[in-house]
């Protein structure tokens, strides 16, 4: 993590694009791999609608966020009763359902509607609420310490199941309590099927009108990536291309073979890297 940040800090200074980028709880990606055109758009809606529901479970009256609890584990399959504030120890609902008909399973579930982390003792007192045949859900909007994480699971004692407030917007948006999906129909270019067309959506670099490529010895070293892997081949002088012990008369013929398509435009799907510059191109720039 402190090598990429620096790394990322070092061509930013640059003016130039960091190959990683933060995608959560200390992950990080390849900035190559980020999602692009309509996947990211649908990715920052549900990332939008998720803030929104929170927001609207924060600021909804107590009775109704054990309500929509309540709602959300009848729709698990379970039997509910939202207990509320007469419930005995804390406890918000009771839920029960039958497993294969042949014995029944009771949960009791507390409920807080936080910002702060959940500390210990709250489990502890959840366990010391329940009834020798329960088993105990603590359901918050925000997360859990260390140590109720540890308290949860602690060997000996009664498990205690624990839904923090991203698990909890998961589970509603899954059983579509307080939102639902919207099924829309969205069409994009079947590349494989058409001739001399751009296999993918991204910007390929071409050299300026005054950089120039070095030389080219034959046979060039070639590649392509496909299915997660890196493809190698030659390109021949003759335009050919040498592929796994066979020569294909098209650098589209071999890019058929690796790919299994009817059509394959392989002046882009083959591609080098320049010695010179150290920069990727497509092969077609070979054509200049």
């Amino acid at each position: 993590v402190s090598s990429i940040s620096r790394e990322n800090k070092t061509l930013t200074e640059q003016g130039e694009l960091p190959r990683f980028e933060l995608v959560g709880n200390g992950i990080y990606g390849l900035i190559e791999w980020h999602p692009k055109g309509i996947e990211q758009r649908t990715k920052d809606i549900n990332q939008a609608v998720r803030l929104e529901l929170l927001q609207r479970i924060m600021t909804m009256s107590p009775k109704s966020f054990e309500n929509m609890i309540g709602n959300l584990f009848s729709t698990m399959g379970f039997i509910v009763e939202v207990k509320g504030r007469s419930g005995d120890g804390g406890i918000d609902v009771i839920g029960v359902t039958k497993i294969n008909d042949v014995t029944q399973f009771e949960v009791a579930i507390q409920v807080k509607r936080v910002k702060a982390n959940i500390p210990p003792d709250k489990i502890t007192a959840l366990r010391g609420s329940l009834l020798p045949h329960q088993r105990g859900i603590f359901v918050t909007t925000s997360k859990f310490s260390r140590q109720a994480v540890q308290e949860a699971q602690m060997p000996g004692k009664s498990p205690i199941s624990l839904v923090d407030g991203e698990q909890l917007l998961s589970l509603l948006f899954r059983h579509q309590i307080g939102a639902k999906i919207q099924s829309i129909e969205v069409f994009e270019i079947d590349y494989s099927y058409w001739p001399e067309a751009p296999i993918q959506n991204l910007t390929i670099p071409t050299p300026a009108s005054d950089e120039k490529i070095l030389a080219v010895t034959y046979p060039f070293n070639i590649f392509a990536r496909f299915d997660n892997q890196v493809i190698e081949a030659q390109l021949l002088d003759t335009g050919e291309v040498f592929y796994e012990n066979e020569t294909y008369t098209s650098v589209s013929a071999a890019g058929q073979a690796v790919t299994s398509w009817k059509s394959c435009n392989g002046w882009q799907f083959w591609r080098f890297v320049d010695a010179g510059t150290n920069i990727e191109y497509p092969i077609a720039v070979l054509r200049q």
